[in-house]
């Protein structure tokens, strides 16, 4: 991908993320029946596509999950262009740093709902998690994932698309 398309996805990332918070804040709870719901996620498909149009990025795809179920998965444009090669709903997009604000958002709503807390060690969520001393792997926090405090090398995990995750 080049820059100025990285740039532009970061951008759109972060509009999107903006745009979720404010709408969460200006709209009471009672205002958010199903029929609007069934509403929005049925507009996604033509905003979707006048973003591309309008951003020039080649291709992105969209979920929504509503009481932990996925309700709308759909891919747009293609994977790169010059290509035929269409984007779906299980395409994976390489977002480099950018997954590090979107995991650590994740992880906070996770938090506000009391599921989770920063000092949780990693393996209190995830049992098979250890790292080359298990003795160090016991203790990692999930705030030390995050801050790269974890003691795992520079790099670590961006292949695991390639072997299965």
């Amino acid at each position: 991908m080049h820059s100025s398309q990285t740039h532009k996805l970061i951008t759109l990332i972060a509009v999107l993320l903006a745009l979720t918070s404010c709408a969460r804040l200006e709209i009471a709870k009672e205002q958010i029946t199903q029929s609007n719901i069934n509403l929005a996620v049925a507009s996604l498909d033509s905003r979707a596509n006048e973003l591309l149009m309008k951003t020039g990025l080649p291709g992105m795809a969209i979920a929504v999950v509503q009481n932990d179920k996925v309700i709308y998965a759909k891919g747009f444009g293609v994977r790169k262009l010059g290509t035929n090669l269409k984007v779906d709903a299980d395409t994976v997009f390489q977002l480099a740093s950018v997954s590090k604000s979107l995991a650590s958002t994740v992880v906070a709503g996770a938090i506000g709902h009391g599921r989770v807390q920063w000092e949780d060690r990693v393996a209190q969520h995830l049992p098979g998690f250890t790292t080359s001393n298990p003795a160090v792997g016991a203790q990692v926090t999930i705030a030390e994932m995050f801050a790269h405090r974890s003691g795992l090398p520079s790099q670590a995990g961006d292949l695991l698309e390639f072997i299965g995750y």
